[in-house]
């Protein structure tokens, strides 16, 4: 099993990786698609949805969001 977690996480970051380098072109990131992507999906939302969602602290959505508003 420890094996299967490991190779796992390692495809993910690899997959990240390169999604970080395909949005890069558009001065997004991974972590900043997510938000726009659960905001197309579901429509206006709070922080604490969003987080919930993807089940990460409210702090790291709360900064995605800054970077989006500052990209206006």
């Amino acid at each position: 099993m420890q094996g299967f977690i490991h190779r796992y996480f390692i495809l993910y970051r690899s997959i990240v990786k390169k999604l970080n380098e395909l949005l890069g072109e558009y001065e997004l990131s991974y972590s900043l698609w997510m938000v726009i992507y659960y905001i197309e999906k579901f429509g206006p939302s709070t922080l604490v949805e969003i987080s919930a969602f993807y089940n990460v602290e409210k702090p790291s959505i709360t900064r995605s969001v800054q970077r989006l508003e500052e990209c206006k």
